[in-house]
């Protein structure tokens, strides 16, 4: 087989192999015959690659010998519980565990592969911002697939994002692996005992736990109604600028002030050890109006769409696709 094939499955799995052996074998690449799979009690993943053995095998240790190694061929063989891995002009041995204990069978998948919407990864990188990395309220870890909407909160943030297409199944995916759904591509979903499984076009799955938490209804924070504000074109620019005085140490989170006045927003931000400004152009022809916002957040809102709504107290967006707000403090004229 070749090395950089082999690697490559191993690099694939690897978010699903635990720091610790907290869980029994969690922490090592598991070859099983047709396939490579990983476990960590929380996500798994499940590579085709075809090595004809079984065993638990050490993974920092088979990971560095493949990177480093220099042939493109290598073959693979167990010899008195060692994993023998040879190559043109060397080999190496591996202490391995030939009985797999990790749960597996836990993973069985109990319904049919069904087509994801073409649009779903979208919706996915969309919403994902704003699910909570907050262990306080654990639903809000969770993005919410319910027929054709997604949305995330947390606490501070709503975001719904509308699909073109509904999914066939409620879905409650835990955002551990978001990022994974669109770096692999999922195609597909199927259901199974307290676990979602995602497929990829060439038969990656990806594996994680689900809830039976509800998600607490969002949409009625979705109804707003405000001034639209065109955001400048160097938005960006502005908040990379000030953001360096933006961090408050009192709110242990960044506030910046945005200044509304006679067609200009003025992007500003004061910390301990001084402050800076930045202008944009928009138009803006109503009272002076001052408003805080974390600029993080405001970067994220950027990416979505450039016209957002001012309303008492939160900046939104609202389109055919995404509806979103982030909550503010009002602080008044300028």
């Amino acid at each position: 087989m070749k090395r950089k094939e082999l690697l490559d499955a191993i690099l694939k799995v690897k978010k699903g192999i635990a720091v610790t052996d907290i869980i029994e074998q969690a922490d090592k690449i598991i070859f099983d015959n047709d396939t490579i799979r990983s476990y960590n009690d929380e996500i798994s993943f499940l590579v085709p690659f075809e090595t004809g053995i079984r065993c638990a095998v050490p993974t920092k240790e088979l990971l560095t010998y493949l990177k480093k190694g220099k042939t493109e061929d290598v073959s693979l063989s167990i010899d008195n519980g060692m994993l023998l891995v040879k190559g043109n002009r060397g080999k190496a041995g591996l202490h391995v565990n030939e009985n797999v204990v990790l749960p597996f069978e836990d993973l069985e998948i109990k319904s049919d592969w069904k087509t994801l919407p073409n649009d779903f990864l979208e919706g996915v990188e969309v919403a994902s911002f704003s699910v909570s990395n907050n262990a306080i309220t654990p639903v809000l870890n969770y993005l919410n697939v319910d027929g054709e909407y997604m949305y995330s909160c947390d606490n501070k943030r709503v975001t719904k994002y509308k699909m073109d297409s509904p999914v066939e199944d409620s879905l409650m995916i835990h955002r551990v692996m978001l990022s994974e759904l669109i770096k692999y591509n999922a195609k597909q979903y199927a259901l199974g005992n307290g676990w979602l499984h995602f497929k990829t076009d060439d038969g990656v799955v990806l594996s994680v736990r689900t809830t039976g938490m509800t998600y607490p209804d969002v949409n009625k924070f979705l109804d707003f109604d405000g001034i639209r504000v065109r955001l400048p074109k160097n938005t960006n620019e502005a908040l990379d600028e000030v953001f360096v005085f933006s961090y408050n140490e009192m709110l242990n989170d960044h506030r910046i002030f945005m200044i509304f006045d006679n067609n200009t927003v003025k992007f500003k931000a004061t910390g301990k050890n001084g402050f800076a400004e930045a202008e944009g152009i928009t138009r803006y022809s109503g009272e002076p109006r001052t408003i805080i916002v974390n600029p993080i957040f405001l970067k994220d809102m950027y990416k979505l769409e450039k016209t957002i709504i001012v309303t008492g107290n939160c900046l939104c967006i609202d389109n055919e696709k995404i509806k979103h707000i982030t909550l503010l403090i009002t602080v008044g004229d300028k």
